[in-house]
Parts: structure tokens; sequence; C-alpha cells
């Protein structure tokens, strides 16, 4: 089940594992930016909206996995697809 594609409008449990993973990579760097502009001696209000970053990019990769429709989605090194592009198929 894990390798089943989703469709658009469609989450499953391999694009929710993608999601989770995504968000704890990026939640690192995100945290640490946060805490040296702490140090740094900017307002927390500032260094907040560091977070808030993070936060709405967590939810805009969640909204692209949603939308996608991974059936037909064709890696962009796929020759076969510059070839469909360029004979107008």
């Amino acid at each position: 089940m894990m390798n089943k594609k989703s469709g658009r409008f469609d989450l499953n449990r391999a694009d929710v594992s993608k999601w989770l993973k995504n968000t704890l990579v990026f939640l690192a760097p995100a945290l640490l930016v946060f805490l040296l502009s702490i140090q740094a001696g900017n307002s927390l209000e500032d260094s907040f909206m560091i977070l808030q970053l993070w936060g709405i990019n967590t939810v805009i990769d969640l909204l692209r996995k949603y939308i996608a429709d991974n059936r037909q989605r064709k890696r962009l090194g796929d020759t076969s697809l510059f070839m469909e592009l360029l004979h107008g198929k």
C-alpha cells in the first residue's frame, strides 16, 4: 500500500510520510536560526517570524502534495516527456 500513488486531491500514507520527513528535516535549520536570532539580541516577535515562515512552508508542502496528481507525474530528466512536449502529444 505504501507504493500506491495518490491521485489529485488525495493523500496516501506515503505522501504523509514524506511530508512528515520534510517537516522534521526543515525544522532543525529553522530552530537553529531562531535560537541564533534570539542570541543576537533580536526581539522574540522578530525571532518568531522565522518559525512562522517554516510553518507556512510546511503547509504549502502539504497542499502541494494534496493537489499534485502523482499518477501522471514524470521526472524532469525523462527524455520521453521532452519528446512529447516537442511533438505536441
